[in-house]
């Protein structure tokens, strides 16, 4: 299921919308903070300053008495009556009263005078300054300072939070490989299984032989390459003697026991057989690409009625025929191997003048059940012979046609 590439547009166009908001707000707080820090305006005269301000923590000071000096002793050893204290200022309103009472008040005094008594110094109550526009506390202390600058803080965190966000999408759109894709929707999510080759499973050992036979039997023809070990030539392996150890590759048709065959020795020797029926031909050179200048000729001790079929247009027979088969585990390349018997009397002789021996027969099939390679090896004891061979072209056209003027051998 392939990923889309996320469109980032809308959460680009939030992102923007989040820092122009941000801004915004910022700009307005420090707007308001710069006009509370401006001083007064020219015509209001400032009555304190900031140097002379006591923080607002700390107590008002209360300034100190101012000492009186200690009133005169009369004669007879007490102070004399202190004066009174001096009349404060009245309202205009009680000035005017003040103004009419004065001159009795000095009638007064004149007839009745009193001896003068020494005034009490009386400190006023502390009055705190008055601040004035200017003055204030530093803008760091100042209130709402706190709160605006921990809201533009978070409208700053919440933008970059939009910015890595947006950031983590379009890097993990981009590793997609794909352009322009629509994300697809969950409810629309198909799943494909990869197409993979049918394993096709025998039910049995038994059945892997037969079953191997019957394809051997439908195809009609095939091809096969690989080596030969042989003490001598025989109706398994009709052909001019060349040597013990061979590489071969031939091809077969089973409806008329054709066969076609090139051989070549580990010196470069090399013979080419042709079997029609239960007739067989062969010519040899000094190497593969000299075979066709030499003639063929008829091999007669090789030509005889029985058996039907020779060479490899009898595999499918020998197959058919295994017994005791039993599986195998599998090959290098995890394909399924059998192993069987092969008995002697439809193996046939394999070296002239001795009796023919059982042979030990591995299948292998491939992932679709067709027989892939085979191996017969006869039982010790017996005339050795060995056949790998690895099957290919189930089916492919195969012409095979006996020599146009074979050689009789004299």
């Amino acid at each position: 299921m392939g990923r889309g590439r996320h469109n980032p547009g809308p959460l680009l166009a939030a992102l923007a919308a989040t820092a122009a908001a941000a801004t915004a707000v910022l700009a307005a707080r420090r707007a308001a903070t710069r006009r509370r820090a401006q001083p007064a305006a020219a015509g209001t005269p400032s009555t304190t300053t900031t140097s002379t301000m006591r923080p607002r923590h700390l107590a008002p000071r209360t300034p100190p008495r101012t000492p009186v000096d200690a009133p005169p002793l009369s004669p007879s050893g007490l102070p004399a009556p202190a004066e009174a204290p001096p009349t404060l200022r009245a309202e205009p309103e009680a000035e005017a009263a003040a103004e009419e009472a004065e001159p009795e008040a000095v009638a007064a005094d004149e007839a009745e005078p009193e001896a003068e008594t020494p005034a009490i110094a009386e400190a006023a109550p502390h009055q705190p300054p008055t601040p004035t526009v200017g003055a204030g506390p530093p803008r760091h202390l100042a209130p709402g300072a706190r709160p605006g600058r921990a809201l533009v803080g978070v409208l700053v965190a919440i933008g970059i939070v939009v910015v890595l966000g947006a950031g983590a999408m379009v890097v993990a759109g981009a590793g997609s490989g794909e352009t322009g894709a629509p994300a697809p929707r969950i409810d629309s999510i198909t799943t494909e299984a990869p197409t993979t080759t049918t394993t096709t499973m025998p039910a049995s050992p038994q059945d892997a032989f037969a079953g191997a036979a019957s394809r051997l039997e439908a195809a009609g023809t095939f091809a096969y390459r690989g080596s030969v070990s042989a003490s001598d030539v025989s109706a398994v392996r009709p052909s001019l003697w060349l040597a013990v150890d061979l590489t071969v590759a031939g091809e077969a048709s089973l409806a008329g026991g054709l066969v076609h065959e090139v051989a070549v020795a580990d010196n470069g020797r090399a013979t080419e057989t042709v079997v029609v029926g239960t007739d067989v031909w062969g010519r040899s050179a000094r190497t593969r690409d000299a075979l066709a200048e030499a003639g063929y000729e008829g091999i007669p001790e090789l030509s005889k009625p029985e058996p039907a079929t020779k060479g490899a247009a009898g595999l499918a027979a020998w197959l058919a025929a295994v017994e005791e088969p039993q599986a195998a585990g599998v090959d290098p390349q995890g394909r399924r191997q059998y192993r069987g018997t092969l008995p002697a009397a439809a193996l046939g002789p394999t070296e002239r003048g001795r009796r023919a021996v059982d042979a030990e027969v591995v299948l292998t099939l491939d992932r679709t059940g067709q027989p892939a390679h085979v191996d017969i090896t006869t039982v010790p004891g017996g005339p050795p012979l060995h056949l790998a061979f690895d099957l290919t072209a189930l089916g492919a056209p195969v012409t095979i046609e006996p020599p146009t003027q074979p050689e009789q051998p004299t």
